[in-house]
């Protein structure tokens, strides 16, 4: 299963929540919807070790 990381976009008039590749953190996409550019945040450190799951129980 892929992981993805959700995004909303920053523009106010948009504000669309964007699925991205956890493979594009670190870099810039562009929202599908209005074009707007945005950078995906990079993995922590706390989070690096840590599935989803595991961090939920």
């Amino acid at each position: 299963m892929e992981q993805e990381v959700k995004l909303r976009c920053p523009n106010l008039q948009c504000r669309a929540v964007l699925s991205v590749p956890e493979e594009k953190r670190g870099e810039c996409v562009r929202c599908g919807v209005c074009g707007q550019a945005l950078r995906v945040p990079p993995r922590t450190k706390s989070a690096a070790g840590k599935p989803r799951a595991a961090a939920a129980k």
